[in-house]
């Protein structure tokens, strides 16, 4: 499922790098609600116990790195 950044004009799709406004983190995108405009996160890359997953406002999207 692929969601549009209306800032960026960019779209997002599961399993993109994307960073988020105000953290230098990079995370990869695991799910995307278009109709709700959230979407689901982990840090990335994983670390060896697994990475927790973030829900998140789309708006919160500055860049996909794909």
């Amino acid at each position: 499922m692929k969601a549009n950044i209306n800032k960026s004009k960019q779209s997002i799709h599961q399993g993109d790098c994307v960073r988020l406004i105000n953290d230098k983190r990079l995370f990869q995108v695991l799910g995307i609600d278009d109709l709700h405009q959230r979407c689901w996160v982990r840090d990335w890359p994983m670390v060896k116990n697994g990475s927790p997953v973030y829900e998140i406002s789309m708006k919160q999207i500055v860049i996909s790195t794909n």
